[in-house]
């Protein structure tokens, strides 16, 4: 099935199977939206029933760079909107494709692109939970300040695909050479806690853009598992009884941990943070406490970091990525209303 319709002013291209699982999310300009259908013809070789959402970007350097850079190549500057494209994404696409797709609220979201389109993928998994999974082909990440920045602001989809073209970083512009070392940097950065991939893809950048674009969203979607849509206007749940949903962390223990990366978890040692039924009958000290508090996630505690979870934070690089995380959901709203901020409490 494909639709189009506009959504705020921008134009929508929406493909779907019958009972779709996983939405993609997708920004294109007027080339791109020209290979859509080319696109979605070789993404049904995921063999999962997919939904796919390209919305239009009028302006491709201001609408998807993070902040404001200078020109790179020709002279147009990059105008940092990719803020107020989220909005949009949050605020007004997704409760219309959920009015369309999933009423239920049983979809799980990806995002995902080309180019500068797959940066923004990334940026826009700094920014919210919303998104369990980012499918970047040949993403933009020769940005100036990105690696700096992806560093201090962690990625919190769990799976994230990256790809290149093995001719890309061979490019005469200096600035966008650097691309080959800085996405190997960035899949050595995302190895520790995520389920992440590095694909090179034969030719340049401008090489079957549509077709790239599909092999990465298959990539996430033969990794992903339909769940609850997310809420992006709710505050978190508060652990009960059962396996309790939490709104954009359903795949993060109450520490921070990605449990879908965790190894005790993938060898069945540990059910995950959100299950009824611990092996030893006693959940671990982190769930435990915020069962006690009523608090979703260590993020949402008033005495965050605690001397326990202090400890536990500097025990390896993948728990120093939880904090980051609980830092990330604590900023970005997931705390205890009566709590202060983390900012607050750091007198920053």
């Amino acid at each position: 099935m494909k639709t189009t319709f506009e959504c705020a002013g921008r134009k929508v291209w929406l493909y779907s199977d019958r009972t779709p699982g996983i939405l993609f999310l997708q920004p294109v300009d007027e080339r791109d939206a020209g290979l859509l259908d080319r696109q979605w013809d070789a993404m049904q070789s995921c063999g999962r029933p997919l939904a796919l959402a390209a919305f239009e970007v009028g302006d491709w350097n201001r609408d998807l760079s993070p902040w404001e850079a200078p020109p790179v190549f020709g002279k147009v500057p990059f105008g940092g909107g990719a803020e107020e494209t989220l909005r949009f994404v949050t605020d007004r696409l997704l409760p219309e494709l959920r009015a369309r797709l999933a009423p239920e609220g049983n979809l799980a979201l990806c995002m995902g692109g080309y180019s500068l389109a797959g940066l923004f993928a990334l940026w826009a998994a700094t920014r919210t939970a919303l998104f369990s999974g980012v499918a970047a082909a040949s993403p933009s990440v020769w940005f100036p300040g990105w690696m700096d920045y992806v560093k201090a602001h962690p990625i919190l989809a769990s799976k994230v695909y990256l790809s290149l073209g093995d001719r890309e970083e061979r490019a005469k512009n200096p600035v966008m050479a650097t691309v080959g070392e800085r996405i190997r940097d960035l899949a050595a950065l995302l190895r520790d806690d995520h389920s992440v991939t590095l694909e090179w893809n034969l030719g340049n950048h401008f090489q079957d853009s549509e077709l790239r674009t599909a092999k990465a969203f298959c990539w996430v979607a033969a990794r992903e598992r339909s769940g609850a849509w997310p809420q992006p206007s709710e505050e978190l749940a508060s652990p009960g009884e059962g396996s309790p949903e939490v709104t954009g962390i359903q795949h993060l223990g109450y520490c921070g941990v990605d449990c879908s990366a965790c190894p005790d978890h993938l060898d069945g040692k540990c059910p995950d943070c959100r299950h009824s039924q611990w092996p030893d009958g006693d959940p671990c000290a982190p769930v435990a406490c915020c069962g006690q508090r009523a608090i979703a996630c260590c993020g949402q505690c008033e005495d965050f970091p605690c001397a326990m979870m202090a400890e536990f934070y500097g025990e390896s690089d993948g728990h120093r990525a939880a904090l980051e995380r609980m830092c990330a959901l604590r900023e970005n709203g997931g705390r205890s209303e009566d709590g202060p901020s983390f900012r607050e409490e750091r007198g920053s």
